[in-house]
């Protein structure tokens, strides 16, 4: 149920911010512009829906289960709040959700183990922080969402080890990164 109503909030604010005049120095938003919205929304979605289900000690399939409704949520948002075909109930999810949700399981399965074991975190900083500059790099070169996943699926499996107040601050750092992959990387690479 939270991931169908994250994929609902998600495509609600995506059609607002089309339908709107917004935009910031070179930034245009509204448009096609608005597209920004559910390629970071779904990883905040994916960040927050899976530490949860994770810190809950909910089994794995859970994880399997909200990325579904994250991506049914997604579309049907999108084709009720003005979508003009069906076809977009099922693109826009496969477009935004499903790489995301696959790149975030990648860099969880990888990376989970290693944090679980104590004593290696000068390695796991490492390889933290080479994951997220890979997705980084991915953000702005082939997929946008498969960098959006490995970033969110790292932050994600230090989320699960974190403590409660520090997945707060993990989230408010993913939305840092997410805007830097999002607007930031981008003009420095095509300006």
């Amino acid at each position: 149920m939270l991931g169908l109503g994250s994929g609902i909030f998600i495509a609600v604010v995506t059609r607002m911010v089309e339908t709107s005049r917004l935009a910031f120095g070179p930034y245009a938003f509204y448009g096609n512009g608005a597209l920004i919205v559910p390629a970071i929304g779904s990883g905040l979605a994916i960040y927050a829906l899976w530490t949860w289900v994770l810190r809950a000690g909910r089994p794995r399939r859970h994880l399997a289960w909200s990325a579904l409704g994250l991506y049914l949520g997604l579309g049907t948002g999108v084709f009720v709040t003005g979508g003009i075909a069906i076809e977009g109930l099922f693109f826009t999810g496969l477009l935004f959700v499903v790489p995301v949700a696959l790149a975030a399981f990648g860099a969880l399965t990888l990376l989970d183990p290693r944090l679980a074991s104590p004593g290696r975190a000068s390695q796991n900083a490492l390889v933290l922080t080479l994951v997220v500059l890979v997705g980084l790099f991915l953000a702005v070169f082939p997929f946008p969402p498969l960098g959006v996943g490995l970033i969110a699926g790292a932050f994600i499996a230090v989320g699960r080890h974190a403590g409660p107040s520090s997945v707060i601050g993990l989230g408010a750092l993913l939305v840092a990164v997410l805007l830097a992959a999002g607007l930031a990387l981008p003009l420095v690479f095509f300006a």
